[in-house]
């Protein structure tokens, strides 16, 4: 199961399972990359890539240990942007049908269009991605998101496994969590925006 959570293929326990110490510098440093750009697309208000913003998320395996999972954002251009995790880059691409990940040479979807309750497409890990809710309400440490959108994906097979993302507009991704074999993990958003310097003249936000 340590290794089952791949929400969006972001793998956010796997990879960010850690101590609350200072992240790499990569995720303090000014972005280099582009600026004030929109694909125009429905699922950038649901999943929105602003080049330098930071996510933190608290996580919790089955065991219940905690952890601290960390992303920044780089955006390529008005399709195309980055998650940077301490040990892995995922992809994404907004086109005019749907939000997709670039996974082993092809794109996975994460949204295809239109987003209205119990919609339905091949999901991200072969199984079937639902729409379940686009109201949803939720808290999670960074505070309280309502009129959010839940996808579920249900896989079959010898490990029959549920994948479960909240998306929420202007934020993105507030909490995934994994469940199989009657265990499960899970992770919500703690905190979100652009990367806070501290120095001897107080805080500076990184841009």
């Amino acid at each position: 199961m340590r290794r089952a959570f791949f929400a969006l293929g972001i793998g956010l326990i796997g990879c960010g399972g850690a101590s609350e110490g200072a992240p790499p510098s990569v995720f303090t440093a000014p972005s280099d990359g582009a600026k004030g750009v929109s694909s125009g697309t429905p699922y950038e208000v649901l999943f929105p890539l602003v080049d330098g913003n930071l996510y933190q998320y608290e996580t919790t395996d089955p065991k219940g240990a905690r952890g601290l999972s960390i992303v920044r954002i780089h955006r390529e251009s008005a399709t195309e942007g980055q998650w940077r995790l301490p040990n892995a880059t995922k992809r994404f691409t907004y086109a005019p049908g749907g939000l997709y990940l670039e996974r082993l040479g092809a794109r996975v979807a994460l949204f295809e269009g239109p987003i209205v309750e119990g919609r339905s497409f091949a999901g991200e890990h072969g199984g079937v991605t639902r729409i379940a809710s686009t109201s949803r309400t939720i808290d999670v440490p960074a505070g309280h998101f309502s009129g959010c959108v839940e996808t579920e994906e249900r896989r079959g097979g010898d490990a029959p496994t549920t994948y479960r993302t909240v998306y929420c507009p202007g934020v993105g991704v507030v909490a995934l969590e994994v469940e199989a074999e009657g265990l499960s993990e899970r992770a919500a958003l703690r905190s979100h925006g652009p990367p806070v310097a501290i120095g001897p003249d107080g805080a500076t936000i990184v841009r």
